[in-house]
């Protein structure tokens, strides 16, 4: 019988608070939602064509020394409070976005 020449991958683990992307000068947190064991945080960029709001999806738990530790892949249990968190990032997105051109449309 041949030998698998596949490595299993190493365990990726990350602190969970608001999420595993590192910080960018251009890309700050704006705003984090959270059901259950899902979080999504909505990060702010700055780019030469105005302002983009771009998300990340997180599902954390305890392990069991206590840590907090967080994945980008989910439980079947996981997918209601998946799509509401989603759903309500999305709202959040457009509220922002209309309040940024409201503001743009008022400056001279």
């Amino acid at each position: 019988m041949p030998k698998s020449t596949a490595k299993a991958a190493a365990p990726v683990t990350a602190p969970a608070a608001p999420s595993t992307d590192p910080p960018k000068p251009d890309k700050e947190l704006a705003h984090a939602i959270q059901y259950g064991n899902v979080r999504v945080s909505i990060w702010k960029a700055k780019s030469p064509k105005g302002v983009a709001f771009t998300a990340t999806i997180d599902r954390f738990w305890r392990n069991g020394s206590g840590r907090e530790e967080t994945d980008r892949t989910f439980l079947a249990s996981d997918l209601h409070c998946l799509a509401k968190a989603a759903a309500e990032a999305r709202r959040w997105i457009e509220w922002q976005q209309k309040l940024l051109d409201q503001n743009a449309s008022t400056i001279p």
